[in-house]
């Protein structure tokens, strides 16, 4: 069982679960973005993520480094991927003997937040190694530590632009849906925050 505060392999960063506490509250207050289109990301960190996790409706962690400046947040929630259920021969989607289209799920875990802080001191020096440290050393192991216990099959996340899903793609792995199933998880399942995101997929190996 993973035990917080969680620490990165090369003991520079350390991972809790934001809190509702004075310390916790005075910390986020310091996250800054690099680029204006990031700061929807800022406002959730400081209006709702600390309410959020109380009501679970999804749980943020904030990474920080040995001088316990806040390097960056992560935020997770479960979420379904539901597509229509087609014949492996004709492709047409499968019915019921009452001519209802068949329709299947899989699990998976969103990542619906994960930034850097541009606001600590020593950002242009240690920025490169945020980002791929909170995937190795936290969220992966979170989602493994999940897997333990509850089905989860896929990662995923909405990209906000071009560039970050070419960085989800080329750095971790991430993929897509086809367009019918892309368009059907956006249209009926996916989060209002999410608006204008591209749907990516990191689809979870086999245990």
């Amino acid at each position: 069982m993973i035990a917080f505060p969680l620490q990165s392999s090369d003991g520079a960063f350390f991972c809790e679960k934001v809190r509702n506490c004075d310390e916790h509250r005075r910390v986020i207050n310091t996250f800054e973005v690099a680029h204006k289109d990031g700061d929807g990301v800022v406002d959730y960190l400081k209006k709702r993520a600390i309410e959020d996790t109380i009501r679970g409706e999804s749980t943020t962690y904030l990474v920080f480094d040995k001088y316990h400046q806040l390097c960056g947040f992560f935020t997770l929630k479960t979420c379904l991927l539901v597509f229509y259920n087609r014949d492996e021969q004709s492709h047409e989607i499968s019915k019921d003997s009452d001519g209802i289209e068949i329709k299947i799920s899989e699990s998976a875990i969103e990542l619906v937040n994960f930034a850097r802080n541009a606001g600590i001191t020593d950002y242009d020096d240690i920025a490169q190694y945020i980002a791929p440290t909170m995937m190795a050393d936290f969220i992966v192991p979170v989602i493994e530590e999940i897997r333990k216990y509850v089905g989860v099959q896929n990662i995923v996340i909405y990209a906000i632009d071009e560039k970050l899903v070419n960085y989800y793609q080329n750095t971790y792995g991430f993929g897509f849906l086809d367009k019918e199933a892309t368009d059907y998880v956006c249209e009926n399942i996916k989060p209002y925050y999410d608006h204008g995101g591209q749907l990516m997929i990191l689809r979870l190996p086999n245990e």
